[in-house]
């Protein structure tokens, strides 16, 4: 089976036939462990709607492999709008071609609305 690589840099990298890009070790499969109401508690509100989002014919021991690898890797995972990353190896640009920006007047927001755009604003800036 052919292995894909990405290349993060901006130069082309050829790697020929019989290259060793990496070694391959060999992972066992977990045996499935009881989980405490602590750690179902400490996975947070996000992950564990994930879980109940899983077909009710998955078997309380697959529930409970499925809440510890969660857990393992909780911080894979949003929390909230608030807590997406960033990165800096790949750069994203729309090509307009030829064609002019487009340039809009401010709109107006009713004052019952800008406590509430403030605020907004503001947990952005976080």
């Amino acid at each position: 089976m052919p292995i894909r690589v990405i290349n993060v840099t901006k130069n082309p990298v050829v790697v020929k036939a019989g290259t060793i890009i990496s070694d391959l070790d060999s992972a066992q499969v977990c045996a499935a462990q009881n989980e405490t109401t602590a750690s179902v508690q400490g996975l947070g509100s996000t992950l564990l709607g994930m879980v109940d989002y899983v077909d009710k014919s998955v078997s309380d021991e697959d529930r409970h492999r499925l809440v510890s690898l969660l857990t393992e890797f909780s911080v894979a995972f949003s929390k909230d709008e608030n807590d997406l990353g960033w990165t800096d190896i790949i750069t994203h640009s729309i090509d307009t071609g030829d064609s002019k920006s487009v340039r809009q007047p401010l709109r107006r927001h009713p004052p019952a609305h800008m406590v509430a755009i403030q605020e907004h604003v503001s947990n952005m800036l976080q």
